[in-house]
């Protein structure tokens, strides 16, 4: 059973988390995740986030995410070998037919490099948003959201489209599917902010993997 202290659990309806095997997973369900390696830790660090990797579960025991080494398809077991926390999520629109379209796409990701730059974009914008919206008054003349918008543009324009980090992976598949995760471009969401999906409803707390 999950202990009610992870921040990733269904705490908010009142409830605890439960533990999950692959078996309770369907078609395009995501998967966040963490681990002790030097990397999570900058990552999460970095985003403010208790989980630092997203990923797709593709059905047969298998997932695709990208890391470092590209975009690539491998088994769960493998991708949570690491892993301290991993927590399954579902979006209540999915269908089978959509699950499907995510699938199909993620597969014609693969072989795709990581993005590096978008990662660092993602560093610019926590510290831009950090000294520009949190930290002084520009945001009461923008209102908050466009002024953490305006900062994602000008540091995600790094990014290039033949590369993509994991969370970026999982959004561009949601949208080709017709089920859209944010309103905002896929290069813009961080693993960090896809719990805040989970905190909004937008996604629905399927278990955790590990905890």
């Amino acid at each position: 059973m999950a202990d009610d202290s992870i921040a990733l659990d269904p705490a908010s309806d009142g409830g605890a988390g439960r533990s999950i095997g692959t078996g309770a997973l369907e078609n395009a369900d995501i998967v966040l995740s963490t681990t002790a390696a030097f990397i999570s830790k900058a990552i999460r660090k970095v985003t403010d986030s208790p989980v630092s990797h997203a990923m797709l579960y593709v059905g047969d025991g298998l997932i695709v995410d990208a890391t470092g080494h590209g975009v690539n398809v491998r088994p769960l077991a493998e991708a949570l070998c690491d892993a301290s926390l991993a927590v399954a999520y579902r979006h209540p629109a999915m269908t089978p037919g959509k699950a499907m379209v995510v699938r199909d796409f993620a597969g014609q990701r693969l072989g795709a490099k990581y993005s590096v730059r978008g990662i660092v974009g993602q560093l610019g914008a926590k510290i831009d948003n950090a000294v520009f919206c949190d930290a002084n008054d520009v945001h009461r003349l923008t209102g908050k959201g466009n002024c953490q918008v305006s900062v994602k543009r000008l540091n995600m324009s790094v990014a290039s489209d033949d590369q993509v980090f994991c969370s970026q992976l999982v959004v561009e598949a949601y949208q080709r599917a017709g089920v859209p995760l944010t309103r905002t471009p896929p290069s813009f969401t961080s693993p960090e902010e896809l719990v805040r999906l989970r905190l909004a409803d937008t996604i629905r707390y399927v278990g955790h993997l590990k905890a």
